[in-house]
């Protein structure tokens, strides 16, 4: 039997450039495809390490070092920051020697001299600073009892803090600005102000508590007298106080 002979058509030209297209056009849209995937992933992961590098950023500006300052004599101690540079102590003993007799009478001029020379009160108001910022006063007794004559200042409110329930009462008696009374970590007890005037001519916060201390009862504290860039670490000065002895 004789066989059906076949015969093979010539592949065009058309068709082998057809194809070759195809190849090329597909390597295209791989690259293409590859390159637009490595450049998301790519910005994926910048926008990723740029966030990252600002939370660091950030969070190291929100905490910075911090060191202890302790006072034995005033019985305290608390954490500030190390930028805050030195802390000092300035003590005022001008109170009880005061001689003005348009202030006190002749009759108080002989028993101030009297309390002074009997009492075992150096008579005196510490002021303690950062820089030429007091933040923290506190006063004894006969500082207290014969101040001499000066303007409003929120550091003389602690010769007010005799006790604890003066802490605990003191925000029933503020008719404006906002008070509270809070426990720090140290189970201190601080009458908190803040929102109105806290002296002559001085607006801002000041916190007030009661000391066991023998002579230093009182003391009161306050950021307000502070460089603007040392107030926002002063929440941490607070939550940070403590007695020691």
């Amino acid at each position: 039997m004789e066989l059906p002979s076949t015969t093979q058509e010539p592949v065009s030209s058309k068709t082998h450039t057809s194809f070759y297209l195809g190849v090329l056009l597909g390597v295209v849209l791989g690259v293409g495809i590859t390159a637009a995937s490595s450049l998301y992933l790519f910005s994926a992961y910048k926008a990723n390490t740029d966030a990252l590098l600002k939370e660091n950023a950030q969070a190291s500006k929100a905490a910075p070092e911090f060191t202890t300052y302790t006072n034995k004599e005033l019985g305290i101690a608390f954490e500030y920051p190390e930028s805050w540079g030195e802390i000092n102590v300035e003590k005022g003993v001008e109170d009880c020697f005061s001689t003005d007799a348009n202030y006190y009478t002749s009759a108080q001029l002989q028993q101030m001299k009297k309390d002074v020379a009997e009492a075992h009160d150096p008579c005196l108001t510490i002021f303690v600073k950062a820089g030429d910022g007091t933040f923290l006063v506190t006063m004894t007794p006969l500082a207290v009892k014969y101040p001499i004559p000066r303007g409003g200042f929120w550091g003389f409110y602690a010769g007010s803090v005799k006790n604890d329930a003066f802490v605990e009462n003191y925000c029933s008696g503020v008719t404006e600005g906002t008070c509270e009374v809070l426990t720090n970590a140290h189970n201190i007890r601080l009458a908190h102000y803040s929102g109105g005037s806290i002296g002559l001519e001085e607006q801002g916060e000041f916190y007030l508590a009661h000391t066991p201390h023998s002579l230093y009862y009182g003391l009161a504290l306050s950021p307000s007298r502070l460089p603007v860039a040392m107030q926002d670490d002063f929440s941490a000065v607070i939550d940070s106080l403590r007695f020691i002895q």
